[in-house]
């Protein structure tokens, strides 16, 4: 049970998501693929829901501390272009790619971010984010379990 909850922790976590949560549960925790993927994504896509509607609050505590506020609008500023790019070009499919690429600076609190900068409905959010989370958690897994079992072949 302690591994499932450090799987969950990183899994809310922004820096890593479920790109640090399925290979802990895979590799650390030595728990079967398919719970973990289903625990990961579900805790992934809660995130993204609460977060959607916390948002709001948290921009206006945070943005009240000077260099957090500096970040922000940085931070802000280059999440926008890009999702916007996105989201003009292929729509809420834009939206799934950009959270579902598995690359630094993109996932769920990034999508959610610029979701909100670009003033996208929650139902229009949540189709997106979703199929995002589930892309990025199958492209994690995959290249998990691959890697995994090629490490293998140098451990008896």
């Amino acid at each position: 049970m302690n591994q499932v909850i450090w799987m969950m922790i990183l899994t809310i976590l922004p820096i890593s998501e479920l790109r640090g949560g399925i290979p802990y549960g895979i590799l650390a925790g030595g728990m079967h693929w398919l719970p973990v993927f289903v625990i990961c994504v579900l805790a992934n896509i809660a995130i993204g829901v609460v977060l959607y509607f916390a948002l709001g609050f948290i921009t206006i505590i945070a943005t009240r501390i000077s260099f957090i506020n500096r970040f922000y609008q940085r931070y802000v500023t280059k999440s926008q272009n890009k999702i916007h790019k996105a989201v003009e070009k292929w729509g809420v499919l834009g939206l799934a790619i950009f959270i579902g690429i598995p690359l630094p600076m993109t996932g769920v609190y990034t999508g959610t971010i610029g979701a909100k900068l670009i003033n996208m409905s929650f139902k229009r959010y949540l189709i997106a984010m979703s199929l995002g989370v589930l892309i990025a958690g199958i492209i994690v897994t995959i290249v998990v379990l691959t890697g995994a079992e090629a490490f293998r072949i140098f451990v008896k």
